[in-house]
């Protein structure tokens, strides 16, 4: 696992981080949202820690923990004080090596998830975007939201999930970065510790199709219920 130490003691705070190179645009069709519904699932609880625990362990610390995912890449990070960074590295140590994935949990973040999706409906810059994402890129992975589509989150299944994490979501698909106000050599123990049966595994990521060559300007004019008006250009 590629570990990235870089020290700054301007300020007595540190940022623990967890970079996962996967997001939307490796998803099958079927599996379209998945990235972003791991995201979530990662904060329902681990064998050490229930439901809940994770971001009471971490506030309770003073530190703030929180997640997004991209087209390519998905990123979950604490911002922490230095000498409650060994807080940090634990947690996020723990739901990456040990997530627990409980069922009861899936179906009841689905709902926030599809919720989630529904609120983008109401939000003129996410649509706007995904317009000019579905005109732009045709025929790419790039076409679709990454937030994913209704359909998928509702038909998702524990292990359908599982297999997606354990293909993605190992050491050899992933770095971690500490910076800020920290020592180094007490750094390296700690992270050897909690970090040192994260699994590995196989990287082996699709090949993308070529977005086609557009000849000519590509306009789409859409009316809404929006009071407002966006121009996007690409």
């Amino acid at each position: 696992l590629p570990v990235y130490l870089i020290e700054n003691h301007q300020a007595p705070v540190v940022s623990v981080q967890v970079w996962v190179k996967t997001g939307s645009i490796y998803e099958s069709t079927a599996q379209k949202g998945y990235a972003h519904f791991i995201e979530h699932l990662l904060f329902k609880g681990t064998k050490k820690f229930a439901v809940g625990e994770i971001a009471r362990k971490v506030e309770s610390s003073g530190g703030e923990i929180n997640a997004y995912t991209t087209f390519d890449h998905t990123v979950f990070y604490i911002n922490i004080s230095s000498k409650e960074a060994p807080v940090a590295v634990e947690v996020l140590a723990d739901m990456f090596c040990r997530p627990a994935f409980d069922k009861s949990e899936i179906e009841n973040e689905k709902e926030v998830v599809i919720e989630e999706i529904k609120r983008g409906l109401d939000d003129i810059n996410r649509c706007a975007f995904q317009t000019m994402c579905s005109l732009t890129y045709k025929g790419t992975p790039f076409f679709h939201p990454v937030i994913g589509y209704e359909k998928n989150i509702r038909q998702s299944t524990r292990s359908r999930l599982l297999k997606f994490f354990n293909t993605y979501y190992h050491s050899q698909n992933s770095f971690v970065v500490v910076a800020g106000d920290f020592d180094r050599a007490k750094m390296q123990p700690i992270l050897n510790q909690y970090w040192g049966d994260f699994r590995k595994g196989k990287v082996d990521k699709p090949r993308f199709a070529k977005p086609k060559v557009v000849k000519k300007p590509l306009v789409s004019v859409q009316t809404s219920k929006f009071k407002q008006t966006r121009l996007l250009l690409a």
